[in-house]
């Protein structure tokens, strides 16, 4: 880096739709999360070093990692999980998906209600 980034620059760099830090980032910078009204004002002039940009990117990876894993984890737990009886004796739906929504479910005997776009259509009760 041949001159110094200031935290305003950074932003800039970071892209057009670059108006707040995330969590890393404020963590990296120091800056008081979650970011309050104001804060480019106050810390704006902030200078950024390579060593924090290098800690962004190499926090950012480590957070991708912990998150895909966490993807897997849960895909493998759903293709594992054998169907329970309550799922056994439900209608077959229209969405192929529905299964594995109940079984993600982390309060045992609580069952994701589907999307209205999955669920059945009634007709209204006519008096």
């Amino acid at each position: 880096m041949a001159q110094k980034m200031t935290l305003t620059a950074y932003l800039v760099q970071r892209g057009k739709k670059a108006k707040a830090l995330t969590k890393i980032e404020a963590d990296v910078f120091g800056i008081p999360y979650p970011l309050l009204a104001g804060w480019p004002r106050r810390h704006g002039s902030m200078e950024i070093t390579e060593e924090m940009v290098e800690r962004v990117a190499t926090q950012v990876a480590l957070a991708s990692q912990s998150a895909d894993k966490a993807v897997r984890r849960s895909v493998k737990r759903v293709t594992a999980a054998p169907a329970s009886s309550t799922m056994a004796n439900s209608p077959k739906s229209a969405c192929p998906t529905a299964g594995a929504a109940e079984r993600l479910s982390p309060i045992p005997g609580f069952v994701l209600r589907q999307a209205r776009r999955y669920r059945s259509r009634r007709s209204a009760p006519w008096a």
